[in-house]
């Protein structure tokens, strides 16, 4: 019973986390932007992260369900 406790903790501090990232980029964005130029060199990179982010969400969430 203890280690389902210890897996929730985790997973719930890891989607605080990939939260807290996902407020700082919105700030950025929102404050500074980018050039056409550096979206376009960054839009893979920013899909790739947001897609692992969200498989990490999805198997925490797993995690605290059981």
């Amino acid at each position: 019973m203890r280690k389902v406790h210890r897996s929730q903790a985790n997973a719930v501090s890891e989607i605080r986390k990939i939260l807290e990232n996902l407020m700082k980029i919105s700030r950025i964005l929102h404050s500074n932007g980018f050039t056409e130029e550096e979206i376009n060199e960054k839009k893979a990179i920013i899909y790739n992260n947001l897609v692992t982010s969200m498989c990490t969400i999805l198997k925490a969430m797993d995690n605290v369900l059981l």
